[in-house]
């Protein structure tokens, strides 16, 4: 990572390893399935929604959309880890999340959808939760 490349997604993932009850670490962008379609995992996914709002100083307001899935042939196990995150998600509060190289500042973060079922196999069980995080990047 770059000096001045946004760490946001790093930070994120540094605090909720740090703060929820996950059965495997996280990966990013998608988790890790084996060749025969079995595996677990949790992943991660960043992507920058909407407009910015740029100020004198340089920085910019702008909202981010993350994506964390989790895959286990424990359905409960994926879903208790879910809800894990989706709590500590939603008790963040303003500065929570600290930048590692000063490129951002941590506004705040909301559930935008709670865990989804998108698949079950004879592999197991995928569900999907979505964010939302509002930073102020810094110049």
């Amino acid at each position: 990572m770059t000096e001045n490349e946004l760490d946001f997604q790093d930070c994120m993932i540094d605090a909720i390893e740090a703060n929820c009850n996950l059965f495997a670490p996280i990966d990013v962008p998608i988790i890790k399935i084996n060749e025969d379609g079995t595996g677990s995992g949790i992943a991660f996914m960043l992507t920058p929604i909407g407009e910015e709002t740029r100020f004198m100083d340089g920085s910019r307001d702008r909202m981010y959309a993350f994506q964390i899935s989790a895959r286990s042939p424990d359905q409960l196990q994926v879903l208790n880890t879910l809800f894990s995150i989706n709590r500590f998600i939603d008790g963040l509060k303003s500065g929570d999340i600290k930048s590692k190289n000063g490129t951002f500042e941590f506004i705040n973060a909301v559930i935008r959808s709670v865990p989804n079922l998108v698949q079950a196999d004879t592999h197991g069980f995928l569900y999907v939760s979505n964010f939302e995080a509002e930073l102020l990047l810094k110049e």
